[in-house]
């Protein structure tokens, strides 16, 4: 499971910040593509839940087999802090994943 801010953007070659506050301060949630890459396990998914969720609330993507790249949209509502919390499940499942945001909601 990992937290992601998404307030600010992010060089993807360095992680560096190279806008601030791309996604304001007064956005209550953001629409974003998912990819999920490499998956290991044949019973996986991602759930992506506002920053400060202590538990899953549904799969945004799921995978059936090892070594899947593959991609899915939808809609997470954010945190007072601008983040998301990424939950992986199913049986010794794991995954790379990118989140990319496209636009968000005040």
């Amino acid at each position: 499971n990992r937290s992601i801010s998404v307030k600010d953007q992010r060089n993807p070659s360095t992680g560096a910040v190279s806008i601030t506050d791309i996604v304001p301060a007064k956005a209550t949630a953001v629409a974003y593509n998912l990819t999920i890459v490499n998956t290991v396990g044949t019973n996986g998914f991602l759930s992506v839940e506002p920053g400060d969720a202590g538990a899953t609330g549904g799969s945004a993507i799921n995978w059936s087999a090892a070594g899947l790249t593959t991609a899915n949209a939808s809609v997470a509502k954010l945190d007072g802090s601008r983040q998301l919390k990424v939950f992986c499940g199913g049986t010794a499942t794991s995954c790379h994943f990118i989140i990319d945001v496209v636009g968000y909601y005040r």
